[in-house]
């Protein structure tokens, strides 16, 4: 962990304990290109978060267990619109968020990247103090009105295709015979699906994050940029 990223999360710290004198459960949002690094962030925070408030109720939901299954996207002809708004569960997202303000258990699927679908695993969210979500549409209405801090990972292109291309390469069999052909396909599938999604759907929400966080090559924290701009208090999502 570099100095930066140990200071940042340092800083988050005060402004969680700071948050949590509130009565609301404090919401911590982090957004992002795909690959770029959301979960394995979200769960650096878990972990410190733990240390430092283990009395706590703390809990870990990814916005991929709001999608349709597989086999809806694919009735509907969605399917390749996957990660798209419209691939969402509006109503399991509305759900979830009267839940979690009225201080109601709820439970919430549990998306697998072994199979790619929601699984038959449900995560049970039962009156938390502190909540992450992670995912493309945590800065995005509906879920925007619910954070509490909302956080932007950024990094060069170049470097976010690499991670996407490898996360394929470890998610999928393939044989050597056909490496082009993969290769090929996993190209116009970033550009046709991913990178014109980001592009329209994710990346405007950057402007409404109270911080940006932006990564080298190698995943290591180089830069933050605070984006707080209302005084005393935190500068909520404003985006359809």
């Amino acid at each position: 962990m570099s100095k930066l990223e140990s200071r940042y999360l340092n800083d988050l710290v005060v402004k969680v304990r700071q948050e949590l004198s509130r009565d609301n459960p404090v919401i911590i949002g982090i957004s992002g290109n795909i690959a770029v690094g959301k979960t394995t962030f979200a769960k650096k925070i878990v972990s410190v978060l733990d240390k430092e408030f283990s009395d706590k109720s703390i809990n870990l939901v990814c916005t991929d267990s709001f999608l349709y299954t597989n086999k809806y996207l694919k009735e509907n002809y969605i399917f390749n619109r996957k990660g798209f708004p419209e691939s969402y569960d509006s109503a399991l997202i509305n759900d979830f968020i009267n839940s979690v303000t009225s201080h109601q258990r709820v439970k919430v699927p549990v998306y697998s990247h072994k199979i790619n679908d929601i699984s038959e695993v449900k995560n049970t969210i039962n009156k938390p103090d502190i909540i992450v979500i992670e995912g493309l549409i945590t800065l995005r209405k509906p879920l925007n009105d619910l954070i509490s801090i909302s956080i932007f990972l950024e990094a060069d292109e170049e470097d976010v295709f690499e991670w996407y291309q490898n996360r394929c390469y470890d998610s999928i069999n393939y044989v050597s015979a056909n490496y082009e052909n993969f290769n090929n396909n996993i190209y116009n599938i970033w550009v046709e699906v991913d990178k014109l999604n980001y592009q329209k759907n994710i990346e405007p929400t950057r402007n409404y994050a109270d911080n940006i966080l932006i990564f080298n090559d190698v995943h290591e924290l180089v830069d933050v940029k605070d984006q707080l701009v209302n005084q005393g208090g935190i500068n909520h999502a404003v985006c359809n």
